[in-house]
């Protein structure tokens, strides 16, 4: 039995719908979306996760999913994300919707922020416990 015409367009439109526009990693089937990780962070890179009771900075103010630069995008069948750098926190990190990283916090909100971000107040945000500015 062949694919009713309905099915087979919803395929065609499906295919890179989480990515942006200037994205290219959908057609590498990669995700741009990535839990970025760090012993500090929400996503440690250990076997063991977290509690919801550790991200005493609380949830509004701890990024946990970010929009990762094409070269920082993963092959979505692998368990691998974006490793932080507490020296460098914006490696990895797309700059699109004018100039700006769409983030994604553990309380579910989303914002963008410039990518002018001061280097130490784009850490605290990523760490769960990192006392903000």
């Amino acid at each position: 039995m062949g694919q009713r015409p309905q099915q087979k367009a919803h395929r065609q439109d499906a295919q890179g719908v989480r990515q942006p526009p200037q994205s290219q990693a959908g057609r590498r089937w990669q995700d741009d979306l990535s839990g970025p990780f760090h012993k500090e962070a929400i996503f440690t890179g250990e076997k063991t996760g977290i509690r919801l009771t550790d991200i005493t900075d609380g949830t509004l103010e701890t990024v946990m999913v970010v929009d990762a630069a094409d070269e920082a995008a993963v092959i979505w069948t692998k368990p691998d994300d974006l490793k932080l750098d507490p020296k460098d926190p914006h490696k990895g990190l797309a700059v699109r919707f004018q100039g700006k990283y769409l983030v994604l916090f553990a309380a579910g909100n989303t914002q963008e922020l410039p990518k002018t971000i001061d280097k130490k107040t784009l850490w605290a945000i990523f760490t769960r416990a990192g006392a903000k500015p």
